[in-house]
């Protein structure tokens, strides 16, 4: 699975580093390209080569992590790491999955159907896996959309979603929008945040 993953925003914003997480109250812009690869599977372990790159920098690792989420260990530069801080730093490079996992609830809050248009479904392919693209976007701009303690304002708002196989709940194939955030009365603007799913392997 490759990934492509940017956000510039003002304000509170979660940003996943090669060796840490952390919250940052300073503009500032966060670009990363991922893959994964599966190198190994048992019953129990999957053994996942990572290879991320961000701006100059560049980063290949390997991770054995049970079939739970739980990394047992994390190869880098050559120092095996177990334990807890191997499950730290292979979920600071888990970012794409987030978006993935939480796909439904962010379709759901961004193509809202009073204000939302499907803007036509085609045939595609992400790496070896063809799918079925479905488009929305906003039906005029900007748009407001409610949410728990404040509201979104966006003037950009496109998802396109891929179903790989009938029965299979549909993947975020790419998500752009920008615009701002109110939380509890304080706004952040969202400058841009892209998400693409570049290529994927059915197994």
């Amino acid at each position: 699975m490759s990934v492509t993953f940017s956000e510039a925003s003002t304000g509170i914003a979660y940003v996943s580093q090669t060796f840490t997480s952390y919250d940052t109250s300073v503009e500032g812009v966060s670009s990363v390209s991922t893959n994964y690869s599966l190198l190994y599977t048992s019953s129990t372990t999957y053994k996942v080569a990572i290879t991320e790159s961000q701006g100059e920098s560049g980063l290949n690792a390997t991770a054995w992590v049970l079939r739970s989420g739980t990394a047992v260990a994390y190869d880098y530069l050559g120092q095996n790491i177990t334990g807890p801080e191997a499950t730290g730093l292979f979920d600071g490079l888990m970012t794409p999955f987030f978006f993935e996992v939480e796909s439904s609830l962010l379709v759901q809050t961004l193509t809202p159907s009073n204000n939302t248009l499907t803007a036509g479904q085609t045939m595609g392919r992400l790496g070896s896996a063809t799918v079925s693209l479905v488009n929305y976007t906003a039906e005029s701009l900007p748009v407001t959309i409610p949410i728990c303690g404040g509201s979104l304002t966006l003037s950009r708002d496109t998802v396109q979603l891929g179903m790989v196989r009938s029965g299979v709940e549909p993947l975020l194939a790419s998500l752009s929008i920008a615009g701002s955030e109110t939380y509890f009365g304080i706004t952040n603007q969202i400058i841009s945040l892209s998400f693409k799913l570049n290529s994927l392997k059915t197994v």
